[in-house]
């Protein structure tokens, strides 16, 4: 993975692992998101991920965050996906206490 890609900066936290900003070593300009989820909290569901990867692959349409490619080292499985600024969706939701369709769609917009 670090071979490939810089991590630029952490963008989100969770349970399972960390989202980060990075870019491929030889393209500084072309920015994406890395999903790094620690393989020791996922070890029970792992064909989860599996199915989720499996499906992310064949996923192609413009509401979708595009998946590039995974890495898998000693202690994280590495998703190389689409970045999509704006932050979380989650924090929007509660930031606004009311979600309807219309600011969904906004939002989306």
């Amino acid at each position: 993975m670090r071979k490939t890609y810089k991590f630029i900066k952490v963008i989100g936290t969770g349970h399972f692992g960390t989202v980060r900003t990075a870019h491929q070593k030889d393209d500084p300009e072309n920015i994406c998101s890395v999903k790094s989820i620690l393989k020791e909290a996922i070890k029970k569901d792992i064909k989860h991920l599996e199915e989720e990867l499996f499906i992310m692959k064949s996923l192609d349409h413009p509401n979708i965050i595009k998946f590039h490619e995974s890495f898998i080292d000693h202690r994280y499985v590495h998703i190389v996906m689409e970045y999509c600024k704006g932050g979380e969706l989650f924090d929007r939701i509660v930031e606004n206490e009311h979600f309807d369709e219309k600011y969904a769609a906004d939002l989306m917009r």
